[in-house]
């Protein structure tokens, strides 16, 4: 095997694995809460969602990609939903606002028309 630039020095021609390098794994996630330092009503998967449709008094029951997102959130993790117009995402916004640690929800809404709504509802 010829050495090019780009080719490692400690692969031989016989071995079909690239040469990694193992880090240790983190001890801890940085900002990362575990299952008991959470509320009690974000522990299970069951009681946010009860939480969302009682503390938001929807009149269905959320999905559970919604309230799993809710969780993760509020867990701590960052996250990423990818859904069409009318599938439920301003729940996920309302749930992390009002379940999540008391302070600020900053939700960007790129239709005007949805905007006074959103505040009527976040006010109820």
């Amino acid at each position: 095997m010829q050495n090019c630039p780009h080719t490692p020095q400690n692969v031989s021609a016989h071995t079909f694995d690239t040469p990694r390098r193992h880090n240790p794994p983190l001890k801890e996630a940085h900002g990362v809460k575990t299952q008991s330092e959470l509320p009690v009503r974000m522990r299970t998967l069951e009681a946010v969602r009860d939480a969302l449709k009682n503390e938001l008094q929807i009149p269905f029951d959320p999905n559970a990609w919604q309230y799993r997102f809710v969780r993760r959130i509020s867990m701590g993790y960052d996250g990423l939903i990818v859904a069409a117009t009318g599938l439920g995402k301003s729940l996920m916004f309302a749930g992390v606002a009002k379940l999540g640690k008391k302070g600020l929800a900053v939700v960007v809404c790129p239709l005007k028309v949805l905007e006074p709504d959103s505040i009527r509802s976040s006010r109820r």
